[in-house]
């Protein structure tokens, strides 16, 4: 018995030992492997950087032109002409679409005669014709001679017969034979005899014409043919414009000479009147009906030289801006019948073929300036304060992630908007470089540059741990660590912005994540 229980307590013992032995060498491979892990922890380490670290504000907006344009008709028509097609440049004022003429409203025909009407006034007004002003000047010449006349007449009124009212009566008739006579020559003047001939030289042209038209007609639209029949035509034109000017030739002295004719016999009868007047003597009315005629003549003389002083010093503004309203609205109603250019640009859309119908209603064309894009993006208000006019910007479009294109903050507006709960003013950034792949109304993400910091400090992004206490860093120095306290900002790649006391080339301890390990005790001992 007593062997037995020696046997059971030396089996005891040696199970405690082996226990106690197993349960050092599991604390004791602990304590190693901590030791090993802290050894690695801090072999791994990163370096303290300086780089330029640039911060931004990102938005995205869609591409637009600097300038663009939905044209359409004001009136109804036919479409006559189409001189564009997407893709053609064009100059300010180029003829875009003309309409038929003889399908448009009659208020719009009238307009092109208005508009004649309304450039000769204002050009009249501006600088008046050397005719008007000739007129002018005759009319202040005719009021002084009839002033002159009035005051005769008086005298005469006034005064006794003598031998000169004789002699005027005499003269007067003399000088309405030489007038009846000068009058009957103009039938027969050289100028008469020129103008039958170019009645005739003009009939012949015509009929040239007409030959040189039927030539043409026949001949399949030959171009020798229409240079014939055009020269033709102005040929005749000349021809007309010479007779023309015969015609006119003509009647200014049939004018002139009856009106001569017409002065002398008027003369011939104020004559015999103050021939008769002063033999009988005056009556109170003759003498108040010529005390009249001078004042009147004096009061017309003074009217034509207010007018010839008007026409000499210039239109009175309010006239030349009353003329120039006219010309606007007339203009404005003649240019309905085509579609202009209002600037330099690039035809985007043509949706009119010649011979459909014009609607007011449809868009005719579409126009865009694409000299100079620009994107308008919505920033929010906390960071619209950041944002400055002449701000650097990387354009991206959507389509094109690779293409990065340079941009500048040309507007930002002062009057917030509402999207989506949250106040953003819109921002315009225009490209400064325009690239053809960078088409209008593409989606783009736009980079604003709001700071550059040429001298941040920069660690990995393993290196940052935080804990109650904050964000740190462990610096290494000398296979020791020290805690140093910084605030993280910008993370750009693998590494983070950083603020603390730390400085280049530094070595700073990265971290790993903690993972976690279940250790469990069995029969097979330690595992």
């Amino acid at each position: 018995m007593m062997a037995f229980l020696k046997a059971r307590w030396k089996l005891i013992t040696i199970v405690v030992v082996v226990l106690a032995l197993a349960v050092g060498g599991y604390f004791g491979w602990q304590a190693y492997t901590a030791q090993q892990t802290a050894a690695t922890a801090i072999a791994r380490t990163g370096d303290v950087t300086q780089i330029t670290a640039v911060t931004t504000v990102d938005s995205s907006g869609t591409v637009s032109p600097i300038q663009s344009s939905t044209l359409g008709w004001k009136i109804t028509g036919t479409i006559a002409q189409v001189n564009v097609k997407v893709g053609d440049k064009v100059k300010t004022n180029d003829v875009l679409m003309i309409l038929d003429p003889l399908t448009v409203p009659q208020t719009v025909i009238q307009a092109q005669s208005d508009l004649i009407n309304a450039k000769k006034t204002l050009d009249d007004l501006i600088k008046p014709p050397d005719l008007t002003v000739a007129n002018a000047r005759k009319a202040v010449a005719d009021a002084d001679g009839a002033l002159k006349t009035a005051n005769d007449e008086l005298r005469t009124l006034t005064s006794p017969a003598d031998q000169s009212y004789f002699d005027s009566v005499n003269d007067a008739k003399l000088a309405v034979a030489s007038a009846e006579g000068s009058l009957q020559l103009t039938n027969v003047s050289a100028d008469v005899q020129a103008y039958y001939s170019q009645v005739a030289t003009t009939n012949r042209a015509y009929s040239d014409f007409l030959k040189a038209k039927e030539k043409y007609d026949n001949s399949n639209q030959s171009q020798e043919a229409y240079d014939a029949m055009k020269r033709a035509e102005a040929t005749y034109q000349n021809s007309v414009s010479q007779q023309q000017v015969y015609e006119l030739k003509i009647s200014m002295d049939k004018s002139s000479k009856s009106d001569a004719l017409a002065k002398a016999q008027k003369k011939l009868s104020d004559a015999q009147t103050n021939l008769n007047t002063a033999i009988g003597g005056p009556t109170s009315i003759d003498l108040a009906k010529a005390r009249a005629k001078v004042e009147v003549a004096q009061a017309q003389l003074a009217d034509a030289k207010d007018k010839l002083n008007k026409l000499l010093a210039g239109a009175d503004p309010r006239d030349i801006a009353s003329a120039m309203a006219k010309l606007q609205a007339a203009q404005a109603s003649a240019d309905s019948l085509m579609i202009r250019a209002p600037f330099d640009g690039e035809i985007l859309q043509v949706n009119y073929q010649a011979g459909d119908a014009a609607l007011t209603s449809n868009t005719a064309i579409v126009l865009a300036n694409r000299t100079k894009i620009y994107v308008e993006v919505l920033v929010d208000e906390s960071e619209v304060t950041r944002v400055r006019l002449g701000s650097r910007a990387s354009v991206t479009a959507n389509p094109l992630p690779d293409v990065k294109i340079d941009g500048v903050v040309s507007r930002i507006n002062t009057i917030g908007v509402k999207d989506q709960g949250l106040t953003k003013y819109g921002v315009r950034v225009d490209v400064t470089k325009v690239d053809p792949r960078l088409l209008t109304g593409m989606t783009a993400t736009v980079s604003i540059i709001t700071n550059v910091n040429n001298n941040a400090l920069a660690v990995p992004l393993d290196a940052v741990q935080n804990d109650s206490g904050g964000e740190f860093v462990n610096r290494v120095l000398n296979g020791t660590t020290e805690r140093v306290s910084v605030k993280s900002g910008q993370l750009i790649e693998d590494v983070v912005v950083v603020a603390g006391d730390l400085k280049p080339g530094d070595k700073v301890q990265l971290v790993q994540a903690k993972s976690t390990t279940t250790t469990q005790f069995g029969p097979g001992g330690l595992r």
